[in-house]
This record gives C-alpha cells, sequence and structure tokens, in this order.
C-alpha cells in the first residue's frame, strides 16, 4: 500500500503496468547496439530549461522508464483528489466526462483516470481528446488514433472550439511548463477570445508539475485557470494542492512495485559507449559533460499537482 498525502493507493491493482515497461526495455536494448545513440541518451536532461526531443525514439525510451510509473501513481493520487471533491461530494456529473488533455504524451494520464474511475465504481463513458505535438510510440491505453492527436494546442482549439468549450476536465499532465512563453501565451489568448465560451456548468482543471520547476508551473497553472474562470464567470468551488514538501519524512517508496529487469540504471549504459570505455571509463572527457545512468523515480517526493473545480 503506498500512502501519500492523506490517501492510500493499493499498488496490488496494477500488478500488468510493469509489462507496458518491459516491451520498452527490449526496445532501448536495440537501441544501444548503436553507438550514435548513445551520444543522445548522455544529452537527456532536464537541467537549464533543457528538454529532450521527444521525437527521438530513445529519448522516449528513456522517458518512460525514467518517469512513467512514478507519473502514473502521481497521476491515481491526483485523478482520487478530484473524484473525492466532484464524486464524493455529490456533486453531478456530465453524461459523459469530457476531458481535454494538454500534452497528453504516452496517455498515461487517461490510464490513471480510467483505474480512479473503475475502483471508485464511478460509471461514467470518458470521451479523452489527447493533444500533443509529439507522436509517442508508446501508447499505454487503448485511445483510437482519432482520440490522440498530433497538433499544436493553440491551433487544434482554434480549428475545434465547440470541442474544447465542451471540455469537464482539462488536464496537463507534466506538460505545462514544457511550452515555450510563445505557445503558452497563445494558449491564453485562444481560450479568452470571444468565441470560446465554456458550456460545462462545472470544469475541473488538473496540473501536474515538474518538481524542479515548481514556481514556473505553478505560475502557469495559475494564469490558466483564471483565464478560464474571468473569462466564463465560474467561481472556485474547490481547490486541493499536494502539499508536502521535497523532503517531508512520510514520503513513500515504490521501489518494489518497479520491476527490477526494466531499471535501466543497472544496465551500467557507460559499458554500452566506446567514448567511455576508450576514455579509462571516465565520462570527464564527453564533449556532452553528461553521465549515462538515469535512475527510475521510486519516491512520492517528486509529486507535485493541483486540482481546481470551477462552478457556475
Amino acid at each position: 500500500m503506498l500512502k501519500y498525502d492523506g490517501l492510500e493507493i493499493d499498488l496490488n491493482k496494477y500488478a500488468k503496468i510493469p509489462n507496458y515497461l518491459r516491451e520498452i526495455n527490449r526496445n532501448l536494448l536495440v537501441e544501444l547496439k548503436k553507438q550514435a545513440t548513445i551520444q543522445l541518451v548522455r544529452e537527456f536532461r532536464y537541467d537549464n530549461n533543457h528538454i529532450p526531443d521527444y521525437n527521438i525514439r530513445i529519448n522516449q525510451q528513456i522517458y518512460l522508464l525514467k518517469y512513467y510509473l512514478a507519473y502514473f501513481l502521481e497521476y491515481i493520487a491526483m485523478y482520487t483528489v478530484w473524484s473525492q471533491i466532484v464524486c464524493h461530494a455529490n456533486l453531478t456529473l456530465s453524461p459523459t466526462l469530457k476531458v481535454i488533455s494538454i500534452g497528453c504524451g504516452s496517455t498515461c494520464d487517461y490510464l490513471s483516470l480510467y483505474f480512479v474511475l473503475k475502483d471508485g465504481a464511478i460509471k461514467i463513458p470518458v470521451d479523452y481528446w489527447g493533444i500533443d505535438l509529439v507522436q509517442w510510440d508508446y501508447i499505454s491505453s487503448d485511445l483510437s488514433e482519432k482520440q490522440i492527436i498530433r497538433a499544436d494546442i493553440s491551433q487544434w482549439i482554434k480549428n475545434n472550439k465547440s470541442v474544447f468549450s465542451a471540455a469537464d476536465i482539462i488536464v496537463f499532465p507534466k506538460s505545462i511548463g514544457e511550452l515555450t512563453q510563445k505557445s503558452f501565451e497563445e494558449l491564453l489568448q485562444q481560450v479568452s477570445s470571444k468565441e470560446c465560451i465554456m458550456s460545462s456548468k462545472r470544469i475541473s482543471i488538473l496540473g501536474s508539475f515538474a518538481k524542479l520547476y515548481h514556481s514556473r508551473d505553478i505560475d502557469r497553472y495559475n494564469r490558466f485557470v483564471e483565464t478560464i474562470r474571468k473569462k466564463n464567470n465560474y467561481k472556485i468551488n474547490k481547490r486541493k494542492e499536494s502539499n508536502l514538501s521535497i523532503d517531508d519524512p512520510s514520503h513513500d517508496t515504490f521501489t518494489w512495485f518497479y520491476p527490477q529487469e526494466v531499471d535501466f540504471s543497472r544496465l551500467s549504459l557507460e559499458n554500452h559507449c566506446n567514448l567511455f570505455l576508450q576514455n579509462d571509463k571516465h565520462c570527464r572527457k564527453c564533449p556532452a559533460q553528461e553521465k549515462l545512468t538515469h535512475h527510475p523515480i521510486t519516491k512520492t517526493k517528486y509529486f507535485d499537482y493541483a486540482v481546481t473545480v470551477l462552478e457556475k
């Protein structure tokens, strides 16, 4: 049982999730046989506002092996909070739950929502629209291609205002900080345009943030929430944020839930690199100045999200 911020998450319910990572791990091992790939592994990082190019297949593999399980569980926690606010408080739900996921990636957020609804015996169809600039090779759900759209979010809203305006949930799954400043401002312009009028009586806005850039991400999230609220005359019904600091002693671990064979930090990636071997097994001479070991996230201290429910 995983415990976080007053929530309890039974990991046994998600025992099949690691199978998804096993396929990715097998593909990574094939890619590591190519020396050109090793250079890409060295450059995979997020410091100094650097964002890996997710259009490159191995970057998707590293990203998912490093973060997927942690994000899946974080979104379980996030949607559990949402369900407690909206469902357990006897607030009326729409006949169909319309979800817009901005920067949906591998659709991990959809799978988490699916399990929260299932575990809570909340029987409601979900109309999910995942929008992402990148075409992800490893979709972790059974969504059809029609529900996962490769597009710039602002352009998509401009061309699909009726779909966006009917949303019951808008979610940013670790994505709001990865928009360029220009793209984020364009997004605000689109949702504040006179043609974009939200039709749902109640709308939930969920955001999951990068712990390293919390201030930037939460500022963007707040600006987005306020833009939607003011433009459509909503009031805040409820707001809940994950409130444990990164040093809080109550943070839990889920190391045992992470299958050892896909813990790619155990692969000793340096030993796949000719440059590393030629330099007497040192990375200091590497032009990228980056090590090749990427440990998977296995602690709740990186959970960072907010849930806001707006109501007319």
